[in-house]
């Protein structure tokens, strides 16, 4: 049975609530999965796990001038990008979600910012990101289908 892990960061649940989908479907799909917000996983998690599903939800980061930072990833999960950044998981597969809001300039910019560390890392990402706009809740049927995509490409033959 693969073991998959799922961290998020979620300011308002709506990435929580993606991220409790994804883990059912990929459960029924036969993995064993562990999920963490990022304020809980370590980086030895994130080394047991053979498929490593990373997500976050996208706001703006105050800046010290005053202004904001649009497209950010959650702070607590930019915290624990912080740590893995400097690890290595040659040819490790990671799936990358974002919630956010198509009104604002950088629509689910947390993607891009994930999908960046994962090539930082040097990890291999499987299918195509996840980029939820607006309520989790709206879009259940489509974050399970992509979900039961993740777990199919994962499992199938490489």
């Amino acid at each position: 049975m693969p073991r998959a892990l799922l961290v998020y960061g979620s300011n308002s649940s709506n990435a929580y609530t993606a991220a409790g989908l994804v883990a059912n479907e990929l459960k029924s799909a036969g993995f064993d999965i562990t999920v963490l917000s990022a304020a809980e996983a370590k980086l030895p998690d994130v080394a047991a796990a053979d498929l490593v599903i990373l997500g976050s939800c996208t706001w703006s980061k105050p800046t010290s001038d005053g202004h904001e930072l649009q497209g950010q990833p959650q702070e607590l999960f930019e915290s624990f990008a912080d740590k893995l950044r400097p690890e290595k998981y040659p040819g490790k597969k990671f799936a990358v979600f974002a919630t956010g809001d198509s009104r604002y300039t950088m629509f689910c910019g947390a993607a891009d910012y994930i999908e960046k560390l994962v090539r930082d890392i040097g990890g291999t990402q499987v299918g195509e990101s996840l980029r939820i706009d607006g309520l989790t809740t709206a879009q259940e049927n489509s974050v399970r289908a992509w979900a039961r995509g993740i777990g199919s490409a994962y499992l199938s033959p490489h």
